[in-house]
């Protein structure tokens, strides 16, 4: 399986865990993100069936492959650039302002 999105890209195999046609399909990964999840569907009417997901993920694996992603880089540059932008303005404030005195 893959999925992306905005430049964060995870893949993985999984195996199926549990099959109960036509009610749940579960399964998990066995690798790349370290995960597993269950779907159910329970039919509502002759029309509408409802479907419910639950899925359960290992926080490391997940946040490894999210601080990796060019979305996260291009946030923390910016972040890192103003703030040294800010700082150099305070040192050039005090600077000026020690040259007053």
């Amino acid at each position: 399986w893959r999925f992306a999105w905005r430049g964060i890209r995870l893949g993985w195999r999984s195996k199926d865990r549990d099959i109960v046609r036509p009610t749940v399909v579960s399964w998990e990964s066995v690798s790349g993100l370290t995960h597993r999840g269950e779907v159910t569907f329970v039919a509502e009417d002759e029309r509408t069936t409802r479907l419910t997901m639950s899925i359960d993920y290992d926080v490391a694996s997940l946040l490894a492959v999210v601080l990796q992603s060019p979305f996260v880089s291009d946030f923390v540059e910016s972040a890192i650039r103003k703030d040294l932008t800010h700082f150099r303005s305070y040192c050039l404030r005090r600077r000026r302002a020690q040259k007053v005195k």
